[in-house]
This record gives C-alpha cells, sequence and structure tokens, in this order.
C-alpha cells in the first residue's frame, strides 16, 4: 500500500487519493497520482511505511501545482503491495 505524508502544511485538502493501480506485467511502468489543494514544504511517498527515493531508472517523483505523481519503471515483484 502506498501512501503520502506532508511536512509544514497548511489547508490542505486531497482532492484525489493515489488508487491501487494494477499492473499488467512485470517490467511495465505505472505511475500513482493524487491531487491536492493548499501548501506544504514537503511531499514525501511511502510503501508499506518506507519512504520512497527517486532512483535513477527505476523511482520519479514529480510534484507542482496541486498534483505529485509517482512513477514506478519496470514493475518489480517488490512493487507489489
Amino acid at each position: 500500500m502506498f501512501r503520502i505524508d506532508l511536512i509544514n502544511f497548511t489547508e490542505l485538502s486531497f482532492i484525489k487519493h493515489p488508487e491501487d493501480v494494477i499492473a499488467g506485467e512485470l517490467g511495465e511502468s505505472l505511475a500513482l497520482k493524487c491531487e491536492f489543494i493548499g501548501t506544504f514544504e514537503t511531499l514525501k511517498w511511502y510503501k508499506e511505511e518506507v519512504e520512497m527515493f527517486e532512483m535513477r531508472n527505476r523511482y520519479e517523483i514529480h510534484t507542482e501545482e496541486g498534483i505529485s505523481v509517482l512513477k514506478i519503471f519496470r514493475v518489480a515483484p517488490q512493487d507489489i503491495g
């Protein structure tokens, strides 16, 4: 299960929480997306209580203008859950 934490946020509300996504096959890429209104200092993605960090050629996190996207390149067994 993926979740998001925010640090030093003010008047934040989610418009769309990340949804469970099913990859067709291992090795495919997928994106998890959330939408929000408000301001914050830091947004962090987590999977099963472990913070997700950008890793070259594996994970990419892009946040701006009320949207945050976690892209997973080449889905692997450890990404399931």
